[in-house]
């Protein structure tokens, strides 16, 4: 059995609750790896979260999921991808994703302008990050249709930073700080769909002996039956940003039994530091 070491203290371990007027504040916190997670309840509107996964439903531009995880996406992601495609997927995709984000009150843009108030006492600055000449997606829409225990299986967000493929990608950089994963949820289901949270944060040794040192995915179950976890039980509009090198899953979601559209639908970017007073953020 692999020996881990908890990445925080028992008092901390847990989500802590945040408000739109303090979701800077709290995301500058994980940034510093003080903090392992925080929720906004209802940070968008219920009309919001309506308006949203009705756009979701009616774009032509979803396709089925690349990553192995069952649902449809909207928009461009990184993972796996040479630069010329993630390029075409970035061109071909944000504006239907733009127009989701528009008819759910500018989420992404909200966050944003709240980090940046955050850090600018400080000099610090907040942009999309670049490969090269190409500036990264910047929020992607997903449903969710998983099955089993996870509709996303244990995993971390760092690994992917890593792949030798995607050299020159500014995010990067971010893997020796810290990657902070944002979600907002226009639909939860009554039942499934919750993220866990274990107290572990691998490093690149441990990656690199599980074999996924560029993907981060998946952490096996026997290596985590005994690490400390909570769960978060998600509502319609809530906001979740979290420390994205912590374990983390999704369960599978239940499809509401009056539900016509997805079971699960999620809004997802990430952000950090890549040198002492720049931020970026990508998908």
């Amino acid at each position: 059995m692999m020996e881990t070491v908890p990445a925080f203290g028992q008092e901390t371990f847990r989500v802590q609750a945040a408000t739109e007027e303090t979701i800077g504040e709290q995301v500058v916190s994980i940034l510093d790896g003080r903090t392992p997670a925080v929720r906004v309840r209802g940070f968008l509107s219920g009309s919001e979260c309506a308006t949203a996964a009705a756009a979701f439903g009616l774009s032509q531009a979803t396709v089925a999921r690349s990553d192995g995880v069952a649902g449809r996406v909207l928009g461009a992601y990184h993972y796996r991808m040479t630069q010329s495609a993630y390029a075409e997927g970035v061109r071909a995709g944000q504006t239907d994703v733009d127009e989701v984000l528009a008819a759910a009150g500018d989420p992404l843009g909200r966050i944003l302008r709240a980090v940046e108030r955050a850090v600018a006492p400080f000099g610090h600055g907040v942009r999309a990050a670049r490969w090269d000449e190409v500036e990264a997606a910047r929020m992607r829409v997903s449903s969710w249709e998983g099955h089993g225990t996870y509709a996303l299986e244990p995993h971390e967000d760092v690994g992917q930073l890593r792949d030798p493929g995607q050299r020159g990608f500014e995010a990067q950089q971010v893997a020796d700080y810290t990657v902070v994963a944002v979600n907002v949820y226009p639909v939860v289901p009554r039942e499934g769909g919750a993220l866990r949270v274990w107290n572990l944060l691998p490093d690149d040794k441990v990656r690199e002996t599980l074999g996924i040192e560029h993907s981060g995915y998946p952490y096996p179950s026997e290596m985590l039956r005994d690490t400390a976890s909570f769960d978060v039980e998600l509502g319609t509009g809530d906001l979740i940003a979290m420390n994205g090198g912590m374990v983390h899953a999704v369960s599978a979601p239940v499809p509401d039994e009056d539900s016509t559209g997805p079971a699960r639908l999620s809004m997802n970017f990430f952000l950090g530091y890549i040198n002492r007073n720049t931020i970026v953020y990508w998908v």
